[in-house]
């Protein structure tokens, strides 16, 4: 028996039928909304698509010009190196060069000084070396056999 019968007659048969029309209405709603949905994420995964491919051409655009000036900035530093490396040099050896210019100092002052007598000299002309030049005693020499005679200075170093 139906339910009708057991509690009653239906008098208003209409609410049976509105409710399976708003229950149609009610999925034919969420397949449409489901439907808008998975249209709007569709659209969204196909831009994020696109933007990447238009961002991953980009990045390989910079990475191209990166790889072109790594070059030179590789070069750059290169130089900057070989740049530190000669200054650090250059002051590693002007302690060693002073002897040299000692030495200099003192053969100018020996070609400048005359050789016919025996006489000292000061063998530099500035007031910084002065001091630390040793003093130097010029020679003129003579053959014994009475041939042309030659000049040589020699240096005997006598220091302080």
């Amino acid at each position: 028996m139906s339910a009708a019968m057991l509690n009653g007659f239906n008098l208003l048969p209409y609410r049976a039928r509105k409710r399976r029309e708003v229950r149609r209405q009610r999925l034919a709603l969420l397949g449409a909304m489901s439907l808008a949905g998975c249209a709007a994420v569709g659209a969204v995964a196909g831009w994020d698509t696109f933007e990447r491919a238009r961002l991953d051409e980009r990045r390989m655009a910079l990475e191209a010009s990166l790889r072109t000036s790594g070059a030179q900035i590789d070069e750059h530093a290169r130089l900057v190196r070989a740049e530190s490396d000669r200054r650090r040099a250059r002051e590693a050896a002007q302690p060693l060069a002073l002897p040299r210019e000692r030495f200099l100092a003192l053969l100018e002052a020996l070609a400048d000084a005359p050789c016919n007598a025996v006489s000292r000299f000061n063998a530099c002309r500035s007031e910084r070396t002065r001091s630390s030049l040793p003093r130097s005693l010029p020679i003129r020499s003579r053959p014994r056999n009475g041939s042309s005679g030659w000049n040589a200075c020699a240096v005997f170093r006598r220091w302080k």
